[in-house]
């Protein structure tokens, strides 16, 4: 999926004539998302990222004066409200003469006198028409008639921040697609690994019991990755602090469960219906493979346990004797008889010794 398919309106400020270049024409020209122009949200930051944050701009000769740095942030236009900020840091004119401790107890100050914001401040979802779109846009046979499901949009906290999790699937014919297409995107952008690979997500709203690691691994259990019956799924977060744990910057570090529950609920909307219809395949395909086994059982002529030892007893005695040579045991005999009557449909393991010893005297007075 294309960088285009996760920002689906032509942003103020972008060009038109590039939308029409990439044929990527906006699906909502009213679509709002937090840009790099709106206020940053002091709420979204951590110790680390705010001396992060402080540490950049030094690095880029742009040592801001410090009310000047604190007026970036939404909530601190107010005069009153920077000014409480500002006076915490004491002599520190710039950002550069901060001290982690200074840094730190700013972003406490910052934290206290601004409102948290809600999830308006993301900007809104993908949304149905834009997400489903885009995947019948990239698969035309399943503009036709096919069938897609969407998770409206579940408002959740990632990292103590305000995130949003949507997910869309469609159907396709076999053969649209090599493998099944699974797309993910974080904040717009398209990613390329499973950021919660190493995580065990499940579904605790729905009643159909799915579990599995990453993503990935959710939908490959709700047999919504399967190629003989293929569907096109895309999964959009949008999140104010998606930590990594690694350099690569695939994996999500998570600080609580209430994330991991919004993506479950998410993949078990779209694919609620997938694992029922793939389920009762499976027990249709079952059933069909234990009706052929007994009606190949029916076909094969009836013999009894008795009748079964007692076609094959002297057979059995002549391989337990050497062909006569040898005296022989009423066990070894037993042995001998038990290997040989699975050829007429009997169990070895329900021929017990005390039931050979019930019918050997029969076979001897009528042979």
């Amino acid at each position: 999926m294309s960088f285009a398919h996760y920002r689906p309106p032509t942003q103020q400020g972008e060009s038109t004539e590039l939308v029409e270049d990439e044929n990527h024409l906006p699906t909502n020209f009213q679509y709002r998302k937090f840009t790099a122009e709106d206020p940053l949200v002091i709420h979204w930051f951590d110790k680390g990222s705010f001396l992060k944050l402080i540490r950049a701009y030094v690095c880029a000769d742009d040592d801001l004066p410090t009310g000047q740095f604190i007026k970036l942030f939404r909530g601190f236009s107010s005069r009153a409200k920077a000014k409480a900020a500002r006076e915490v840091v004491g002599d520190a004119r710039h950002i550069s003469e901060l001290s982690d401790a200074d840094a730190k107890a700013l972003l406490e100050v910052m934290q206290e006198e601004a409102q948290v914001p809600n999830h308006k401040a993301l900007g809104q979802p993908l949304g149905l028409d834009h997400l489903v779109g885009s995947l019948k846009e990239m698969y035309p046979s399943a503009a036709r008639h096919r069938r897609h499901w969407y998770s409206k949009a579940i408002r959740t906290t990632l990292n103590r921040a305000r995130a949003i999790v949507e997910a869309a699937a469609v159907e396709l014919q076999e053969g649209d697609a090599l493998s099944a297409p699974l797309y993910l995107g974080l904040n717009h952008s398209p990613l390329y690994e499973d950021p919660m690979s190493d995580i065990r997500i499940t579904s605790p709203a729905q009643d159909i019991d799915t579990r599995g690691y990453g993503i990935k691994g959710y939908l490959q259990d709700a047999r919504a990755l399967d190629y003989a019956h293929p569907f096109a799924i895309a999964v959009h977060i949008i999140a104010a602090a998606p930590f990594i744990v690694d350099f690569a910057k695939t994996r999500f570090s998570l600080d609580s469960v209430e994330f991991v529950d919004a993506v479950g609920t998410a993949l078990g909307r779209i694919t609620k219906q997938i694992s029922k219809e793939a389920r009762a395949r499976e027990r249709d395909a079952a059933k069909a493979a234990r009706e052929a086994e007994r009606q190949d059982r029916d076909e094969k002529p009836s013999v009894t346990k008795e009748q079964a030892c007692f076609a094959v007893m002297h057979e059995a005695y002549m391989f337990s004797t050497g062909d006569e040579a040898l005296p022989t045991l009423t066990r070894d005999l037993y042995y001998a008889v038990r290997n040989r009557i699975e050829r007429f449909g009997c169990d070895a393991d329900e021929l017990d010794y005390g039931y050979f010893c019930r019918i050997l005297p029969k076979y001897r007075r009528e042979v």
